[in-house]
């Protein structure tokens, strides 16, 4: 068997399903995010008194369409994770929701999700403030849905100093070195690599059901990674489980070895 050539091909379809994700994802936060706009633009609130939190009408609207939201994205992942390896199922489920740092993928989509809720506060509030049309508001969502603070919008309303909504208090949320500048570039980036961390571990378990006693990872890239390149051409053992995807957007790929083929 050519195990380059099937590992290659692997790796092509883990990389379409993770860009799956990423397409699904940038429509249901649109389309997400538009619904907030509706229960929003039909609430009659005072613009400078505006939250999701004014009352409990528009709050149980708000959790109902941020809960619906939160679960799709759990099928979406889960879906692109298990994929066209059902049988090993169950176990891909509980290896991606185990614990990392004292969390667990359901942990990080609940933070991400929450900061979504907050981001689309701030830019609808900031809207209502500076008497965006709903048409208007709802592209600049879309055009902005990767830097939500840049949103044109939204810089006009910080200029006012009103409104209650905690994004506008805040001029901004500060999300801190190293940290996603959006919940939708979180969200992109935790659902990718929880599917590549799925489709790897699930080509671990197969190799361990043919017999290999370990692996060897392979660049598949010419982008300059140190991370990849210490771990590359070297034998891994199964023992040691499965270190690949390195970091997010790895385009590494393994090869079994044999105990004959030592």
């Amino acid at each position: 068997m050519d195990y380059i050539k099937e590992a290659r091909k692997y790796l092509r379809d883990r990389l379409a399903a993770e860009l799956s994700f990423q397409n699904n994802l940038s429509s249901l936060i649109d389309k997400y995010a538009y619904k907030l706009v509706d229960i929003a633009y039909s609430s009659n609130v005072p613009p400078t008194l505006f939250t999701f939190e004014y009352n409990d009408i528009i709050r149980e609207k708000v959790d109902k369409v941020i809960e619906e939201l939160h679960s799709v994205i759990e099928d979406i992942t889960e879906i692109l994770s298990v994929s066209t390896h059902a049988d090993n199922k169950d176990k891909i489920l509980t290896y991606i929701n185990r614990d990392i740092d004292g969390k667990n993928f359901y942990d990080r989509l609940d933070g991400h999700i929450n900061t979504f809720r907050k981001e689309t506060e701030g830019i609808i509030a900031a809207a209502l403030l500076v008497g965006t049309s709903i048409s208007v508001l709802k592209q600049n969502l879309n055009t902005y849905k990767k830097m939500p603070y840049q949103n044109p919008i939204f810089i006009e309303a910080i200029k006012l100093n009103q409104g209650r909504a905690s994004a506008l208090v805040n001029k901004g949320i500060h999300y801190g070195v190293g940290i996603s500048n959006s919940a939708y570039n979180s969200i992109n980036n935790l659902g990718k690599f929880t599917i590549g961390d799925a489709w790897m571990y699930d080509g671990y378990l197969e190799m361990d059901a043919q017999g290999a006693i370990g692996y060897v990872g392979h660049r598949n890239s010419s982008f300059g990674c140190q991370i990849c390149d210490d771990e590359a051409n070297r034998f891994h053992p199964l023992s040691g489980g499965m270190v690949y995807p390195m970091h997010q957007n790895c385009a590494c790929f393994v090869t079994p070895v044999f105990r004959n083929d030592l």
